[in-house]
């Protein structure tokens, strides 16, 4: 199925709007991502680059989540502790910042802009602003 959503793709020049938690899936069908928490935008970029350099704690907890068959990159500790909030009833500023280990008090206070990190990768995380 993806290798068909790739032809018709690339035979007819479309554009999808896929929407996946399969990291996988998103690396091969993928040219840009948006990588959501909790309906909110954290990380965008093109999937070379989020997959490469992911910026925010959110992100990189998910590709270092992914599974993997070599012993040598397995996880001891799961990249991300404790449960979700509530969506219905999120935190205040960074939805992320009750699961983030780098979660500082702005976190609660503000939510973080979408802030340019290069041409065309943008993040929304506090340890980037400049204040």
């Amino acid at each position: 199925m993806l290798n068909l959503l790739q032809r018709v793709k690339a035979d007819h020049a479309l554009t999808y709007l896929l929407i996946s938690h399969d990291l996988n899936v998103i690396e091969y069908v993928s040219d840009r991502v948006i990588v959501m928490y909790l309906g909110q935008v954290v990380e965008t970029g093109p999937v070379t680059e989020l997959t490469e350099h992911p910026r925010h704690p959110y992100t990189q907890a998910l590709f270092a989540s992914a599974p993997t068959m070599a012993p040598s990159q397995r996880l001891e500790r799961p990249p991300i502790t404790g449960d979700p909030p509530n969506p219905v009833n999120p935190p205040s500023g960074c939805r992320f910042r009750t699961r983030c280990a780098f979660a500082m008090p702005q976190c609660a206070e503000v939510s973080p802009p979408l802030l340019a990190l290069g041409p065309q990768h943008t993040v929304a995380c506090h340890l980037f602003t400049t204040n």
